[in-house]
Protein backbone atom coordinates (compact mmCIF):
# COMPACT_ATOMS: atom_id res chain seq x y z
CA UNK A 1 0.00 0.00 0.00
CA UNK A 2 1.52 3.83 -0.92
CA UNK A 3 1.50 5.48 2.28
CA UNK A 4 -1.10 8.44 2.15
CA UNK A 5 2.28 10.41 3.68
CA UNK A 6 3.40 10.20 -0.06
CA UNK A 7 2.34 12.28 -2.89
CA UNK A 8 0.20 11.03 -6.11
CA UNK A 9 3.19 11.45 -8.10
CA UNK A 10 5.61 9.84 -6.23
CA UNK A 11 3.30 6.79 -5.65
CA UNK A 12 3.54 6.63 -9.50
CA UNK A 13 7.74 6.14 -8.86
CA UNK A 14 7.42 3.73 -6.48
CA UNK A 15 4.82 1.78 -8.26
CA UNK A 16 7.15 1.43 -11.21
CA UNK A 17 10.35 0.07 -8.73
CA UNK A 18 7.89 -2.16 -7.32
CA UNK A 19 6.97 -3.54 -11.07
CA UNK A 20 10.68 -3.47 -11.77
CA UNK A 21 11.73 -5.25 -8.46
CA UNK A 22 8.79 -7.96 -8.37
CA UNK A 23 9.83 -9.08 -12.47
CA UNK A 24 13.41 -9.41 -11.31
CA UNK A 25 12.13 -11.83 -8.93
CA UNK A 26 10.57 -13.78 -11.21
CA UNK A 27 6.78 -12.53 -10.50
CA UNK A 28 4.15 -11.40 -12.33
CA UNK A 29 3.28 -7.74 -11.31
CA UNK A 30 0.02 -8.04 -13.05
CA UNK A 31 -0.55 -10.74 -10.47
CA UNK A 32 -0.46 -8.43 -7.52
CA UNK A 33 -2.06 -5.49 -6.68
CA UNK A 34 -1.34 -2.65 -5.59
CA UNK A 35 -2.90 -0.16 -3.19
CA UNK A 36 -2.70 3.43 -1.94
CA UNK A 37 -4.30 5.47 0.84
CA UNK A 38 -5.31 9.27 -0.11
CA UNK A 39 -6.59 11.67 2.26
CA UNK A 40 -9.10 13.76 0.61
CA UNK A 41 -11.45 16.38 1.51
CA UNK A 42 -14.38 17.43 -1.06
CA UNK A 43 -15.15 20.67 -1.05
CA UNK A 44 -15.97 23.54 -3.35
CA UNK A 45 -14.28 25.77 -1.16
CA UNK A 46 -10.75 24.81 -1.80
CA UNK A 47 -9.13 27.33 0.66
CA UNK A 48 -10.99 26.17 3.74
CA UNK A 49 -11.05 22.48 2.46
CA UNK A 50 -7.02 22.68 2.67
CA UNK A 51 -7.11 24.86 5.73
CA UNK A 52 -9.19 22.18 7.50
CA UNK A 53 -6.88 19.10 6.30
CA UNK A 54 -3.89 21.08 7.50
CA UNK A 55 -5.13 21.38 10.95
CA UNK A 56 -5.64 18.24 11.05
CA UNK A 57 -2.24 17.29 9.74
CA UNK A 58 -0.90 19.81 12.69
CA UNK A 59 -3.27 18.52 15.17
CA UNK A 60 -2.55 14.27 14.17
CA UNK A 61 1.07 13.92 12.46
CA UNK A 62 2.40 17.40 13.83
CA UNK A 63 3.24 18.33 10.30
CA UNK A 64 0.61 20.98 8.76
CA UNK A 65 2.92 21.24 5.60
CA UNK A 66 1.86 17.53 4.88
CA UNK A 67 -1.44 18.08 3.57
CA UNK A 68 -0.60 20.57 1.42
CA UNK A 69 2.17 18.05 0.19
CA UNK A 70 0.01 14.89 0.05
CA UNK A 71 -3.70 15.45 0.31
CA UNK A 72 -6.46 15.86 -1.96
CA UNK A 73 -8.86 18.70 -1.79
CA UNK A 74 -11.46 20.69 -3.86
CA UNK A 75 -14.97 20.24 -5.66
CA UNK A 76 -16.05 16.51 -6.74
CA UNK A 77 -14.85 16.73 -10.02
CA UNK A 78 -11.10 17.67 -9.05
CA UNK A 79 -11.08 14.70 -7.02
CA UNK A 80 -12.26 11.90 -8.79
CA UNK A 81 -9.93 13.35 -11.57
CA UNK A 82 -6.91 12.46 -8.98
CA UNK A 83 -8.55 9.37 -7.72
CA UNK A 84 -8.56 8.26 -11.19
CA UNK A 85 -4.97 9.61 -11.76
CA UNK A 86 -4.16 7.22 -9.15
CA UNK A 87 -5.47 4.20 -10.49
CA UNK A 88 -4.48 5.21 -14.18
CA UNK A 89 -0.61 4.89 -11.85
CA UNK A 90 -1.57 1.62 -10.92
CA UNK A 91 -4.08 1.29 -7.43
CA UNK A 92 -5.94 -1.36 -8.05
CA UNK A 93 -7.24 -0.85 -4.32
CA UNK A 94 -7.67 2.72 -2.69
CA UNK A 95 -8.04 3.49 0.94
CA UNK A 96 -9.94 6.89 0.98
CA UNK A 97 -9.39 8.90 4.31
CA UNK A 98 -11.21 11.55 4.87
CA UNK A 99 -10.61 13.12 8.02
CA UNK A 100 -13.17 15.17 8.82
CA UNK A 101 -17.38 15.26 7.89
CA UNK A 102 -17.20 11.73 7.32
CA UNK A 103 -20.81 11.46 6.94
CA UNK A 104 -20.84 13.61 4.39
CA UNK A 105 -17.88 12.55 2.27
CA UNK A 106 -19.21 8.75 2.41
CA UNK A 107 -22.45 9.94 0.80
CA UNK A 108 -20.23 12.09 -1.83
CA UNK A 109 -17.78 8.92 -2.14
CA UNK A 110 -20.73 6.49 -2.24
CA UNK A 111 -21.70 8.39 -5.42
CA UNK A 112 -18.10 8.91 -7.22
CA UNK A 113 -17.50 6.52 -10.10
CA UNK A 114 -14.28 6.47 -11.38
CA UNK A 115 -13.21 5.60 -14.70
CA UNK A 116 -17.17 6.88 -15.95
Amino acid sequence: MGAGSSSIADFGGHVAVLRRALEEAGRDPAAFTVSKRLYLAIDDDRARAEARLRRWFGHVYGAPDMASAVAVWGPEAYVRERIAETVALGAGHLLLHPPFDHDEHLEALADLAVGD
